[in-house]
C-alpha cells in the first residue's frame, strides 16, 4: 500500500517532479514511516516497470511520470 500511495504522490509529466524528501514526507503525512533511502531504492525499481523518470541534473533528483498513453497510475 506504501508503493501505491507513493505512486500516487509522483506528479505527471507536465509538473516539476518531487524530491524523495517530499515523497517521503507526504508518505509520513498518510501514516506510513519510511526512509529517504527506502524511497529512492523503490522508485529506482518501480522505474524498471513503471513510466517513470528522474532528473539527475538536479540535485535533489526529481522523479515524475513520463508522459505515456499506455499507463495512467496517477489518475488511479
Amino acid at each position: 500500500l506504501r508503493q501505491w500511495e507513493m505512486l500516487r504522490l509522483v506528479p505527471p509529466s507536465d509538473q516539476p517532479g518531487r524530491t524523495a524528501q517530499a515523497l517521503v514526507d507526504a508518505l509520513e503525512e498518510r501514516g506510513f514511516a519510511v526512509t529517504r533511502r527506502t524511497v529512492e531504492r523503490d522508485l529506482e525499481k518501480l522505474q524498471q516497470c513503471m513510466p517513470l523518470e528522474v532528473d539527475a541534473t538536479e540535485r535533489p533528483q526529481r522523479w515524475r511520470w513520463r508522459k505515456s498513453k499506455q499507463l495512467h497510475i496517477p489518475g488511479m
